[in-house]
């Protein structure tokens, strides 16, 4: 079973966790649990890029592996975060994973613009962030891997993997299992 700690974090108030977390596990194409810890986090703002208004991603995961690195070998970390965020080279990212650090984040400020497909937009960057947790990079195919650079884009991909990944992850799934016993 792949475990999944599900962080909410800078108020992020995803108040549809429940419902996240029953998505990700219904979807998925190997075994998941999603847990949730008992508080939110709150990002230092040395993290925070004043002139941008944006967090800087690759900082925060490395600095949600420190906080959670107790926990890091018998989870993989999701953190959902009020706000924006980009690294070096790219204007904004949607969301980031860091799968040395088993730390993957997602920023809402930019999927929030409409309401209605909000929960859909959360639950495809989640897909999409864990699926490179798992060893999955980007994919051409109709696929939640394929790379999204615009909302447009998001909003067309599907909330679900194609056969190549599904097969992949089973691979990662099974070494995993292997090893973790």
């Amino acid at each position: 079973m792949i475990r999944v700690l599900l962080v909410q974090a800078n108020e992020a108030n995803i108040g549809e966790a429940s419902l996240l977390s029953r998505e990700l596990t219904a979807r998925f194409p190997v075994p998941l649990r999603v847990e949730f810890p008992i508080e939110e986090v709150v990002l230092p703002l040395f993290f925070y890029n004043f002139d941008r208004m944006q967090f800087r991603a690759d900082l925060v995961n490395k600095y949600l592996y420190d906080k959670f690195k107790f926990l890091i070998d018998k989870y993989f970390l999701l953190v959902v975060v009020s706000g924006d965020a980009y690294v070096p080279d790219l204007n904004f990212v949607f969301g980031l994973a860091s799968p040395q650090l088993r730390v993957a984040s997602i920023y809402t400020k930019r999927i929030r613009t409409n309401p209605s497909r909000y929960v859909e937009r959360l639950l495809k960057l989640a897909m999409h962030e864990l699926g490179h947790l798992l060893g999955l990079g980007h994919c051409r195919n109709e696929c939640v891997m394929r790379f999204s650079n615009s909302l447009a884009e998001l909003d067309e991909k599907p909330a679900s993997f194609c056969e190549e990944c599904i097969s992949r992850l089973r691979k990662f799934y099974n070494l995993y299992v292997d090893n973790e016993g």
